[in-house]
């Protein structure tokens, strides 16, 4: 039995923690409960309308791909120095969660992200510490405090696993020690000994203003989902700004487990074990095998625009810190074409989006949808994302346009992006027991129920 707990919130979003059967010292299901905000919402006090919270993540999203270029070129770099594999920016689309770290506690707000391997905090006694809103963790203070050796997968480890120095690609820089210490979260649920970096030397940047550092969720093997062998978890995203609720589950079975008409089940993509991109490895990849915009699947975008190469290139990765859905170039040009074809609308180009000019009466229009033909499981996966996880049609754009919340990755082996945008309102479940990565369309909005 599962259980969602109620948030009030004003215009963030607050996720619910659920975690069972961990493998801790835990011998029941425990209720975990932490609240996940937008920055820019907590330092201005502003109610921003959802083309305002767009704008801010569209701004900064070409620097994360620039920081995951980077992360990729970084592979190969001695380990007292990595690249993010995603630029941590909350001002423009990130989530930030309360925790409280250390014996007693010291209440924390950092940032959420499932594309970061490490966890990390800022330290006392500070070489250089950016401000952040709440105290500056001193270890000195705490009894379940543990300074640790560099986690190293083996002995021989030398080399990219056991980053000291972690640059950023805005410039933000995190450099510390490794340590262990009991985090604790919203529900008084507390988990001991989790590894994470204390960073004593730091500048904030865009991506860390105000807040004490980063919870990684990624697939990484230092990350806080690794460390808490969880075999599954899953979100649930309200529409963009949104005055509602969302929800967060850390293991257990969410509503997708069983299946059903509307659920899409994909099997993940692995890095080729040839590839020496071990810097991407702790991404979710999912496998595209084409792209249909309303009825008309488009026969000019093979699945070879979406293949994962030996190489390490390439392929579809699914984040929640990136505001729009990123297709490779032909991809891209081909959405483009025929949702412009089916619209029947001239193109506007004053935006960096793709958009289209409306009527002056524009009631009447049908919006197609989109659907992502993945690889499935057992039968077809075909992920359909509705108009209003495709299109945005707001007065503050101006000129009475409608964009797509789409954006060009590039070619030449440049990856993809499933962005935040596309997945509101859907149940996103990651079986890593099962290797899979399910989506049920939900109303994400006051989910409060046992389900």
């Amino acid at each position: 039995m599962g259980y969602w707990f109620p948030l009030k919130v004003w215009s963030m979003v607050i996720i619910s923690f659920w975690v069972s059967s961990l493998r801790l010292n835990f011998t029941t299901p425990v209720g975990l409960l932490t609240s996940l905000s937008r920055h820019h919402d907590i330092n201005t006090g502003e109610n921003l309308s959802r083309v305002e919270l767009l704008r801010i993540g569209i701004k900064h999203d070409a620097k994360r791909f620039g920081a995951w270029r980077a992360a990729t070129a970084a592979a190969e770099h001695e380990g007292k120095v990595m690249m993010s594999a995603i630029l941590p920016a909350p001002d423009n689309g990130g989530f930030l969660m309360n925790l409280s770290i250390g014996t007693p506690r010291v209440n924390l707000t950092s940032l959420m992200d499932i594309g970061s391997d490490l966890t990390w905090m800022q330290c006392q006694p500070c070489v250089h510490c950016y401000p952040q809103d709440t105290p500056i963790f001193n270890p000195k203070k705490s009894t379940s405090f543990h300074k640790s050796a560099c986690p190293r997968k083996n002995k021989n480890d030398t080399r990219g696993s056991c980053p000291r120095r972690i640059k950023y690609d805005d410039g933000s820089t995190v450099e510390g020690y490794y340590a262990s210490e009991t985090l604790t979260f919203e529900g008084g649920v507390s988990f001991p000994n989790v590894t994470f970096l204390c960073g004593q030397n730091n500048s904030g940047g865009i991506g860390f203003n105000h807040n004490s550092g980063l919870v990684g969720l990624s697939r990484g093997r230092l990350s806080l989902v690794s460390q808490l062998n969880l075999s599954q978890f899953s979100y649930c995203l309200p529409g963009l700004g949104s005055n509602s609720t969302g929800t967060l589950r850390l293991g257990g079975a969410s509503s997708t487990a069983g299946g059903g008409d509307q659920v899409t089940t994909t099997p993940f993509a692995e890095i080729p074990a040839s590839s020496n991109n071990s810097a991407k490895s702790q991404y979710y990849y999912v496998s595209v095998e084409g792209i249909s915009v309303g009825k008309t699947r488009l026969s000019s975008v093979p699945k070879e625009a979406f293949q994962l190469n030996q190489d390490g290139s390439g392929g579809m990765i699914v984040n929640t810190g990136t505001s729009l859905t990123y297709l490779p170039t032909a991809a891209f040009n081909a959405v483009v074409d025929e949702v412009g074809r089916q619209l029947n609308l001239p193109s506007d180009n004053s935006s960096d989006l793709p958009c289209f000019t409306l009527p002056k009466k524009s009631n009447g229009i049908s919006f197609p949808t989109l659907t992502l033909h993945l690889q499935g499981t057992h039968a077809a996966a075909n992920l359909s994302i509705p108009e209003q996880n495709m299109f945005i049609i707001e007065e503050d754009f101006g000129r009475n346009t409608t964009c797509l919340a789409i954006g060009d990755a590039g070619g030449g082996g440049s990856f993809g992006v499933l962005g935040n945008f596309l997945q509101q309102n859907m149940m996103v479940t990651y079986d890593l027991a099962h290797n899979t990565l399910s989506f049920e369309p939900t109303n994400c909005s006051g989910r409060h129920s046992p389900h």
